[in-house]
């Protein structure tokens, strides 16, 4: 029932998301945030500036 070709695909997305959480950790470190909740709390309020963020 190809059970395991399923098993593969979820590995491979569990890595990429795990990959692109530290990419945003990082990028919110080098905007000097200590705190993930600290930097959503912030950005919910300034939108724009998390877009600028992304663009650099």
């Amino acid at each position: 029932m190809h059970e395991d070709k399923s098993g593969i695909k979820n590995v491979i997305a569990a890595s990429n998301i795990s990959i692109f959480r530290n990419i945003a950790i990082n990028i919110l470190r080098e905007n000097d945030f200590n705190s993930i909740k600290d930097a959503s709390i912030y950005f919910a309020g300034n939108v724009k500036e998390l877009f600028n963020i992304i663009r650099t």
